[in-house]
């Protein structure tokens, strides 16, 4: 970690989350200190934290309260993760059809944001996000960035989409805080014209990153034009792919191209999941401490 990054992370960060009332710091120091839980300590902790969640939803959201009590549950009936078969799959349609009812009628006294999925399997779902939310999902990110050599306040390039690179008219606080403090400077893709790579190549060449972050795909594109222009490429430290499916081809063509290890990460922004590729690659590290993943077919 250079000098930088430390003054980004404790002293920088903090000050940003007093100003946005945030909980990133906070949120990171409790990565790092379970990350080395035992399985038994990172489950209670899972299950101690999904009884909060399930009394606060009886207690305070409303379309939760309903569900439970046409089903006679009470929170003391939902305790671990295979309880959760007691109450219905939250769809995307489900969520536009009581888009008000999940809402929680405390909403009021918590800080939130606007967001929307990305539309990579369909219509992009509207949804609200706390920031404490927000917090402990890029604090996930922080913890598996570390584990590639990367830290934050180290110079990002990131290339994609919506979900990625919102496009705005006005800069918010939180593009300032993503240039200023991630040092994270992102370019659109969706234009893949000759003379959008050209552009995008120039940006990211006067930026000199230490790490690249994108959709696999435009990534791809990106590098494709690198090797057949015979740029050079850079020095990076790895290159973070999310938003999409890593094919197989795409991961062999970046790190040929860049010289560097792809790093792999799951995302889903509207259900709170977050998870990565450790240096092992051997399949993806779920933040347990955030959230509980299961895959379920369609008869639920």
């Amino acid at each position: 970690m250079n000098i930088y990054s430390k003054i980004n992370r404790y002293l920088l960060l903090p000050v940003a989350d007093k100003i946005m009332h945030r909980s990133l710091a906070r949120s990171w120091r409790m990565y790092e200190a379970n990350e080395y839980l035992s399985r038994e300590q990172l489950m209670d902790l899972q299950n101690k934290k999904l009884q909060a969640l399930i009394n606060h939803c009886y207690e305070h959201v409303p379309y939760y309260h309903h569900i439970m009590v046409e089903r006679g549950l009470t929170p003391a009936d939902i305790t671990c993760p295979k309880d959760l078969v007691k109450l219905p799959i939250l769809t995307k349609q489900l969520v536009r059809d009581h888009y008000d009812e999940l809402i929680s009628d405390d909403i009021g006294f918590r800080k939130y944001s606007k967001e929307s999925t990305g539309g990579s399997t369909g219509t992009p779902m509207q949804f609200l996000v706390d920031t404490d939310e927000w917090s402990a999902d890029w604090a996930s990110s922080f913890r598996a960035w570390k584990w590639y050599g990367f830290h934050l306040g180290e110079k990002l390039f990131t290339l994609g989409g919506n979900s990625l690179v919102k496009k705005r008219k006005i800069m918010t606080p939180k593009d300032i805080f993503d240039f200023g403090i991630m040092r994270n400077l992102k370019r659109s893709s969706a234009d893949v014209t000759e003379e959008a790579m050209q552009a995008h190549y120039k940006a990211y060449m006067r930026w000199k990153p230490k790490a690249m972050r994108g959709y696999g795909s435009s990534l791809v594109i990106f590098a494709r034009y690198v090797e057949k222009n015979h740029l050079p490429a850079g020095r990076l430290t790895c290159i973070l792919t999310t938003g999409e499916i890593l094919m197989p081809e795409y991961r062999e063509t970046l790190e040929r191209v860049f010289g560097c290890k792809v790093y792999d990460e799951y995302g889903a922004g509207d259900g709170g999941i977050k998870s990565h590729e450790c240096e092992l690659q051997d399949g993806l590290h779920i933040s347990e401490e955030q959230c509980i993943v299961e895959i379920a077919d369609k008869a639920g």
